[in-house]
């Protein structure tokens, strides 16, 4: 494999390449999430009791206290309306999570982002 030649760009490769690669990214988002916890009270469990006590607080203000709904059904459960309100916190917590720490990641392993290739497979070398 020459790491200088022109590596596909559309769509279909970079999933296979995700696929290909699925093993790297569980073990390196496994350290991350583990490393991200070490050292607080609750460690990992924080990352379940966090999402939940906003979800409660969040539910308590908007549709207690502003009387808030999410369409034109005014008999809508607080549950219902916690569901979607909970849909729409994972959503933006994963977004923002991604995009925060994204380029803190890339600069603290530049290991990484240096090394072109990270494993040889045997069936393409071998030809040589």
């Amino acid at each position: 494999m020459n790491p200088h030649s022109v590596q596909p760009t559309s769509p279909l490769s970079l999933l296979r390449s995700l696929w290909r690669n699925r093993q790297l990214i569980i073990q390196m988002t496994r350290r991350e999430v583990v490393g991200l916890y070490r050292g607080s009270v609750l460690g990992i469990a924080w990352s379940f009791f966090n999402p939940l006590l906003m979800l409660i607080i969040y539910t308590f203000v908007f549709s207690v206290i502003f009387k808030a709904r999410w369409g034109v059904n005014t008999d809508e459960s607080k549950t219902q309306f916690a569901v979607v309100l909970f849909v729409g916190l994972i959503v933006h917590g994963l977004f923002s999570e991604v995009i925060n720490r994204a380029p803190t990641l890339i600069a603290s392993n530049v290991n990484f982002v240096k090394k072109v290739v990270f494993h040889y497979h045997l069936s393409q070398g071998s030809s040589k």
